[in-house]
Formats: C-alpha cells, sequence, structure tokens
C-alpha cells in the first residue's frame, strides 16, 4: 500500500514537471511571437518593461555592480516622487526585483570567475545587442517564466489531488493552456506583481486543502498544535504577501471562508486555531523581512486574523448549552459573525492609531476609499477616474467571462443534462417494469404461500397464528431475495434446510460429547443442568440463522448504498475550495486584475465535474467521458486559443520613442517630468530623470500630484495650472494628445469628468486643445510631435500673461524626429 502510494506521488510529480517545462518554452515563445523581442533594440525592450514601475528598480540595483549600494538607491529613493526621498521596498513592493537582482549579481560572478560564457551579442546599426541569461532583461524574464512553470506544476498536482486521478491533473492544466490569454499577465505586463505572487497563492491554496483532507481523517482532533502546517503555511503566506500586496485582500476572503466552515460544523477548532496563528505569523515575518513595514501590520488580513484567533479563544472558554431551537442557532451565528467584525474593526484602528505616521503607505486603505468611490459612498476624483477607466482595474470584461462560461460551463451543462435524463429514463423504465410484472410477483408468492401450507400441513385458519404469520413472511423475504424467481427461491430454500440440518446434527453431536465426559464428574442434577445450557445454546443459534435466512443485508442495502453514495453530503475540502472559488469570483468580477488568481484557481476546482458519484460504479464510463471531455476542450476552443496567442502585436511605439530620445539628448540629468501615467514610467526607466508623478495613484500624496498634472486636461486658467504645478518644483510636463482628444478604452472622454468635478468652468476653452492649437498660455511648449507636447513650468508663480517672455519658435518648439 505503501509503496503503489510512494510510486504514485513520485510518477504525478514527474509528469508535473514535464507539463511546467511544457509551460515554461509556450509562455516564452509566445512572448517572444507577440513582441519580436529578441530582434528589438534596448531601448524598444525597455518599453515593454515601462507599462509597470518596478523593472526601474531591478536595473537600478544591476547596474550599480554592487548589491548594497544599489540597495540603498531603492531604500532612499529621491527620483520617483522627487523631492520626497521614499523607500521604494516599502511603497512599491520591489521584493522580488530585490531578490531578482540579488540572483542576477551572483550570477554573473560566478560565470565570470569560472570564464563561462552567459551572452551572445552582435552589431545592431546604432548599438551593440545582447541575449542571453547574461542580459538583465533576459535573466529578469527567465525568472518569470520560472514561476509559470511552477504555477502549472502546483495546479497539476493540485488538480490530481482534487479529482484523485492524473486525468484530473491534465484536465486542469489543458484549461489552463486554452484560457492563456485570459489567466496570465506575463505577455503584457512581464513585471507585474501578481506574476511573483499567484503561484504562491495557489500553494497555500493547496497545502491548506491537504490538511483539511488530513484533519477529517483523523478520528479525534489533536491537543497540540501542528508546527509543521503553521510554519509550511506561514512561509508560503509570507512570500505572497510581500510579493503582491492584493495578496493581504485575497487572504482576508480566505480568513472569511474559515470562519463560515468552523461556525458551520464542517472544520474542526484544532485546524481553525493553526490557520489564524499561520496567518498572524506570516504578517510578523513580512513585518520583519521587510525592514518593519507597516503595511503588513495595518493591514485587514492581519486584523481579520487576530479577530478570528480572539473570537476561537472566546468560544474555546465560553461553550454555550446545546439548544434544539434552529432560530437560537442562527441568533448565536449573527451575533459571533458581529463580534468578529466587531473585533476587526477595533484592531485594525488600533494597529492604524500606532503606525499613524506610516498611513501614507497604507494600501489597504486606499483600496477601500476606492471600492466605497465605486459604490457612490465616496466622492469622485480623478484617479478614481483612472482606475475606472483602467483595464485591470476596472469590472472585468464581458469577453472574459464568455471564454470561462465556454471552457467550464458549457460541457459540464450538457453532460449533466445527459447524465441525470438517463437516470430518469432508467428509472422509468424500472417503474413500467415493475408494474408489469407485479402480476408475477403475486402469483409466485401465492405459490410459496401454498407450498409452505403443504410442507407443514397448515390449513387456513392457521393462518391468522403469529408464528405461522412469521414463517411465511421469512419464506416472502427470501423469494424477495431471489428478485421473484420460483426456482432459484426453491434451490435456496433447499441449501437452507440442509445446512440447518448438518448443523443441528452436528451440535447434538457435540452434546453428547459432553454428556460423556461430564458423566462421572457431576451429578444427574449438573447433568441436567449442562442439557438445559446446551438446549438453550442451540435455540440461540438457530434463532440467528433464522434471522439470517430472512434477508440477504447485501441485496437488501444495495440501493441505499447506492443512493446515500450518490447523494451523500460533500466532503470539507470540497466546501472549502467552492467557498474560496465563489469569494475569489465576487473580487474579480469588481476588479479584473484579480482575474489572473481566479481562473487559475477555477481550473483546479473545475477537475472534480463531473464526479464519479454520478456515474455509481460505471468508473470505465466515467473516465472514458472525461477524456472525451479533456479532449472536446482542448480542440474547440483549446487549439484556436493557441493559435491565436501566437500572433504578433504592433505595438505604436514610435512617437513614444521620439519623446524619449528628445528629453535624454536635450533636457538636463536632473530636469523634473511630469506626465500621463502610461508614459512617466518610461521616462524615469529609460532616461533615468527624476518624476513628479507616478502610476500608484491609490497613494494619497500620488493622488494630490496626478490631479495638479491631469489639470492639464481641464478647463481651469492656465494660470493657476501653472502655478499649481510651480509649486511641486516640476520642471516639464508631459502632454498627451489621445487623452486630450479621444476617449479612453472604457469610451469616456477625460474632458467630461473635469466638467463633473468643476461644472463652473463647463464653457471655457480646454487648456490643452490651446496647446496643440499653439494658442497664447502660460506654458512655454518646447517640444512636440504627433501624440505628443512637452511644455516648461517655470520655478516662479505668474499673475498674468505678461510675464512670460516667449523665446523664437526654433527655441520653443523642436522639430519633429
Amino acid at each position: 500500500m505503501y509503496e503503489s502510494r510512494l510510486v504514485f506521488i513520485i510518477s504525478s510529480a514527474l509528469i508535473g514537471i514535464g507539463l511546467a517545462c511544457i509551460h515554461v518554452f509556450h509562455a516564452s515563445n509566445v512572448f517572444e511571437f507577440q513582441t519580436g523581442f529578441s530582434e528589438l533594440s534596448k531601448i524598444e525592450r525597455f518599453l515593454i518593461f515601462s507599462k509597470d514601475q518596478y523593472f526601474y528598480f531591478y536595473k537600478t540595483i544591476v547596474e550599480s555592480k554592487e548589491f548594497d549600494t544599489g540597495l540603498n538607491l531603492v531604500l532612499f529613493d529621491n527620483m520617483t516622487e522627487y523631492p520626497r526621498t521614499i523607500n521604494s521596498a516599502h511603497r512599491f513592493f520591489v521584493v522580488p526585483e530585490i531578490f531578482t537582482s540579488l540572483m542576477y549579481l551572483t550570477f554573473m560572478n560566478v560565470t565570470e570567475l569560472y570564464d563561462v560564457s552567459s551572452l551572445w551579442c552582435w552589431d545592431d546599426t546604432e548599438s551593440v545587442e545582447c541575449n542571453g541569461l547574461g542580459d538583465p532583461m533576459y535573466f529578469y524574464l527567465s525568472i518569470i517564466w520560472i514561476l509559470s512553470g511552477l504555477l502549472v506544476f502546483t495546479m497539476y498536482m493540485y488538480g490530481t489531488f482534487l479529482s484523485k486521478h492524473i486525468f484530473g491533473g491534465f484536465a486542469c492544466v489543458i484549461y489552463y493552456f486554452t484560457l492563456h490569454e485570459h489567466a496570465t499577465n506575463i505577455h503584457n505586463h512581464p513585471s507585474s506583481r501578481e506574476n511573483f505572487a499567484v503561484p504562491f497563492l495557489l500553494i497555500q491554496f493547496f497545502i491548506l486543502s491537504k490538511e483539511i483532507a488530513k484533519r477529517r481523517a483523523l478520528p479525534e482532533e489533536p491537543v497540540h498544535r501542528n508546527l509543521t502546517i503553521i510554519s509550511d503555511m506561514a512561509l508560503i503566506t509570507t512570500v505572497s504577501i510581500i510579493f503582491w500586496p492584493v495578496s493581504s485582500v485575497i487572504f482576508s476572503t480566505q480568513i472569511i471562508v474559515m470562519y463560515f466552515l468552523y461556525e458551520t460544523g464542517v472544520l474542526q477548532k484544532g485546524l481553525i486555531h493553526d490557520y489564524t496563528f499561520s496567518q498572524i505569523s506570516a504578517n510578523v515575518f513580512a513585518y520583519a523581512l521587510t525592514n518593519k513595514s507597516s503595511y503588513f501590520l495595518t493591514s485587514i488580513h492581519f486584523t481579520m486574523a487576530i479577530s478570528l484567533e480572539l473570537h476561537i479563544l472566546k468560544s474555546s472558554m465560553y461553550t454555550p448549552s446545546p439548544d434544539p431551537s434552529r432560530i437560537s442557532r442562527i441568533r448565536r451565528f449573527i451575533r459571533n459573525l458581529a463580534l468578529l467584525v466587531f473585533f476587526a474593526y477595533i484592531t485594525f484602528d488600533i494597529m492604524n492609531k500606532i503606525f499613524s505616521d506610516y498611513q501614507d503607505d497604507n494600501i489597504t486603505l486606499s483600496y477601500i476609499r476606492l471600492a466605497a468611490i465605486r459604490f457612490n459612498m465616496f466622492p469622485a476624483s480623478i484617479s478614481s477616474f483612472l482606475l475606472e477607466n483602467s483595464i485591470l482595474h476596472g469590472n472585468v470584461r464581458f469577453e472574459t467571462l464568455k471564454a470561462m462560461f465556454n471552457v467550464f460551463c458549457v460541457k459540464n451543462i450538457c453532460l449533466f443534462i445527459i447524465v441525470f435524463l438517463g437516470k430518469f429514463l432508467q428509472n422509468r423504465r424500472e417503474k413500467s417494469y415493475q408494474e408489469e410484472t407485479g402480476d408475477i410477483k403475486e402469483r409466485v408468492k401465492n405459490y410459496v404461500i401454498e407450498d409452505y401450507m403443504e410442507e407443514n400441513r397448515i390449513k387456513m385458519n392457521d393462518l391468522s397464528n403469529p408464528n405461522t404469520e412469521k414463517a411465511i413472511q421469512n419464506c416472502l423475504d427470501l423469494l424477495k431475495n431471489c428478485n421473484y424467481d420460483y426456482l432459484t427461491y426453491k434451490q435456496r430454500k433447499a441449501n437452507n434446510l440442509k445446512a440447518e440440518k448438518e448443523k443441528t446434527s452436528f451440535l447434538s453431536d457435540i452434546k453428547k460429547l459432553k454428556d460423556q465426559i461430564n458423566e462421572k464428574e457431576k451429578s444427574r442434577q449438573q447433568d441436567n443442568k449442562t442439557s438445559t445450557n446446551a438446549s438453550n445454546n442451540v435455540e440461540k443459534q438457530d434463532s440467528e440463522s433464522s434471522k439470517e435466512s430472512k434477508t440477504n443485508p447485501e441485496t437488501q442495502n444495495s440501493s441505499d448504498s447506492n443512493y446515500s453514495e450518490f447523494f451523500s453530503l460533500p466532503d470539507p475540502v470540497f466546501i472549502y475550495n467552492i467557498s474560496q472559488l465563489a469569494a475569489l469570483g465576487l473580487l474579480q468580477i469588481m476588479v479584473e486584475k484579480l482575474k489572473y488568481i481566479f481562473i487559475p484557481f477555477a481550473c483546479v476546482v473545475a477537475v472534480v465535474s463531473p464526479s464519479k458519484k454520478w456515474f455509481l460504479k460505471n468508473t470505465h464510463v466515467f473516465f472514458m467521458i472525461y477524456v472525451v471531455m479533456m479532449i472536446c476542450t482542448l480542440i474547440n476552443p483549446g487549439f484556436k486559443n493557441i493559435k491565436d496567442q501566437y500572433k504578433f502585436k504592433e505595438s505604436q511605439n514610435l512617437e513614444v520613442l521620439k519623446l524619449l530620445k528628445w528629453i535624454d539628448t536635450t533636457t538636463a540629468h536632473d530636469a523634473k517630468f511630469g506626465g500621463p501615467v502610461d508614459v512617466i514610467s518610461a521616462v524615469q526607466l529609460i532616461t533615468k530623470r527624476p518624476i513628479i508623478n507616478h502610476q500608484h495613484i491609490e497613494l494619497p500624496e500620488i493622488r494630490k500630484r496626478t490631479k495638479s498634472i491631469y489639470a492639464m486636461y481641464s478647463r481651469r486658467p492656465s494660470v493657476q495650472v501653472h502655478n499649481d504645478l510651480s509649486t511641486m518644483r516640476v520642471d516639464y510636463v508631459i502632454v498627451s494628445h489621445e487623452l486630450c482628444f479621444n476617449k479612453t478604452q472604457k469610451g469616456n472622454y477625460l474632458v467630461d469628468f473635469w466638467d463633473k468635478l468643476e461644472p463652473d468652468l463647463k464653457h471655457e476653452p480646454q487648456l490643452c486643445r490651446e496647446l496643440f492649437a499653439n494658442a497664447f498660455t502660460s506654458f512655454l511648449k518646447v517640444y512636440e510631435n504627433k501624440k505628443f507636447i512637452v511644455v516648461r513650468v517655470f520655478s516662479e508663480n505668474l499673475s498674468d500673461f505678461s510675464d512670460i517672455k516667449l523665446l523664437p519658435s526654433k527655441y520653443r518648439t523642436t522639430q519633429l524626429y
């Protein structure tokens, strides 16, 4: 038994590793086909990473050559929110970049020590381009591909565990490959936080599911804490939350799910104790590993874990008396839920007061505020407009829901209808057959009763005797076990009579033997007593044999066992995974970015359908249907979706490249820039210029700066906008033609939102349109191309237009590149 289990685990692990390698090859090739990365110039490669701000910090450490020097530049950063000096490791969760840069520098030192070549280069028209692991960008991408392989390996093992067969693991991976375009963000945004954290999130779900199954199998609840599961879950949870701050929100939903399962009696108290302790420990470890980042001790995840632990301790000290009333149980559940929310609020308030100086870093409060804005519970702002019109932060798109429905629901719904329609027709057929054979059964019953009356010479008047009724009922039960087959009944009855006679003769022989042994040693009275006991034993055994002959429990309870097997309640592992999937589904409907954890987890949970219980003991039919469903999913829409992933996506980056080249060659190295959030990160990454605002508009300080920068698209007077920007000590502001004249990806105009915020200025001209039209404003336009203009902001406040001394046109506007 142990050897076969070990062989199954090893074989599953090897298959999972093979699938992980296939996915690494697939992901890297799709990225190459979509971007043409190996043929791009260095600046074009940087543009791919500039969609997110995180790669800048990896580049900063790598280019410093010494890890300590580069780390200090990240921990004391005055280039990202000029003129403030911030700890970027705390602010932007760049722990993956810190670890990756350390691995890269170590790798380069080892290759240089052993003189191993890790680059191959060629001369381009403008510079020398290189590929290989020795290139920082290729090394960074390799880490992302490896983590994507770890995700597929975990999904395969998780699916095999839930379905209890390897076909479940294969189905899980097929679903993931089919939905790859919607399920991962590694192609469009390689450096996004979810690409690093999702594999560890799924590992944590897997470990918790295995522990739930293990605790269910234990006969008694363990008294002491399980340090192994606590340490494993604490370690994986720590990695998840320091890699991606949204992991704290995901684990908060997990705590709510665990609380409901505990209150409904699905999970044991010991498991909840170990779980909450591991979550508290994970946040404490993250606080220590990130050099005392207050986010982890002020997050909803930490406060809810403490609240659940306090609730468990309270219920351990006070155990209410059992009450059969259902109303009282519901009231007690509502009361406990209210206490849990109260404990969480008190803990959250206390921790935020302790770390009140660092509330600017508390992203949890910012996300609560954004959720309140979405439900019209808080006044809207320019940052909420940008998030609402962002693809990743808006509501989930219809295309994603349609793709998931086609993969997960269509085939399962059809199979469900076919299976239960077949069962309905089978039951109807059996019912009609029973009606047709009813007369035959009655006739056979009459034959049996007549045989019994002839064998025992019983008259009609004796049928009312209870003993006679009991004996006839035994004969009818035996007939029922023989499926009302008269010949089988006669053979079974003859065999029973023969066995009963042999048993009686055997017992009589034993009785005679005992009488002979005890004849000389005991008196007649003792002999009479012995014979009486023997006769009693015979009667008991006869009665037992008669009970066995009445019914055959195997055949009698077969239908009941099948019914209970088919309609039995699901196990706690299934309940937990379905509940967690529902919680993640609710989150991803509100914020599309969370689909990158929901879809992989949905692929795992989907392997439990179809279930073996639908087919009872027809396992060969079950596996045949399961394999057919996998093949159908792979054919449609699997092959089509996979083929679409290998299409080249043209990016319109020419005007951005012109802008960046102008900034790099014309402006001073300490010139401060502000601009649209989708461009300003590229300015910092490629030109290394200080920036005033950035993409993380969920932070309070950045919300204020972003509003001042985006006032260029409002109808405010140019003097007012200029004076607001000059107080921020910005030198240049980039203005986008697309934001000024075109709709956003969600179909909204930015100026319309400004009109809602400032209705009094609705009839004034838009500032950015005047700039593109070369109208006389308070700004000095120094660069222009088809998509962008750059204006100069003076350090002094302006009172009117007379303070501006216009330069000649050749200095005011450069020629197009």
